[in-house]
This record gives structure tokens, C-alpha cells and sequence, in this order.
């Protein structure tokens, strides 16, 4: 629901806007299903949770950047604040299991 959340943020609602909001919304939903995937296997892989780390502080660094620009609400921040405290426990788990499988 692309036009719900842009509406929330107070962000720019277009066709094109809300069309590539979408499509970030897809590839976010993919990176938790493959890091849950790999959490709930057997042996989790370090190299999903690096990535999944890595993609949630991305996330950060991008929101927090659209709400300076102008292009979101402050109330972003709460959205880009989710994503750095998700990136720092991904991250944390990502050391733990590098360093259990070495």
C-alpha cells in the first residue's frame, strides 16, 4: 500500500513515486524473508545476516537523507531509527555467527 504510507510520510505522490516505493517495499520484504529463512534454519548463514545488516543500515542512511531533503516527514525518523536499531542487532548477530563458525 505505496499511497497509505507516502500519504503518512507526507511524501510526493505520483505514479512513478509510488510505483518505485513499491518496488523497494518488495525488495525489503525479500531480504527479511531470506535473513528469517535463515534464522529459522538449522545453521544460519553469516553472509544473510551481514547483507540483511548492511540493507537495513542503507535503509537508514536513505530515509534519514529524504527527511532532510524535504522529502519525507520527520515522523520518518521513527521508520529510519527501526531500520538502524535492525541493522545493529542483525549486525551483532552476524559477528556472533562469523565467530561460532570460525
Amino acid at each position: 500500500f505505496p499511497g497509505f504510507v507516502l500519504r503518512i510520510l507526507s511524501a510526493e505522490q505520483t505514479p512513478t513515486s509510488s510505483h518505485l516505493f513499491a518496488t523497494v517495499g518488495m525488495f525489503m520484504i525479500g531480504f527479511g524473508g531470506v535473513f528469517l529463512h535463515s534464522l529459522l534454519s538449522a545453521r544460519p548463514d553469516p553472509v544473510v545476516a551481514l547483507w540483511a545488516a548492511l540493507q537495513k543500515f542503507g535503509a537508514f542512511a536513505l530515509v534519514a537523507l529524504g527527511v532532510a531533503h524535504g522529502l519525507f516527514a520527520w515522523l520518518a525518523l521513527c521508520v529510519a531509527c527501526f531500520d538502524f536499531v535492525s541493522g545493529l542487532l542483525a549486525s551483532l548477530y552476524w559477528r556472533k555467527l562469523a565467530v561460532s563458525q570460525s
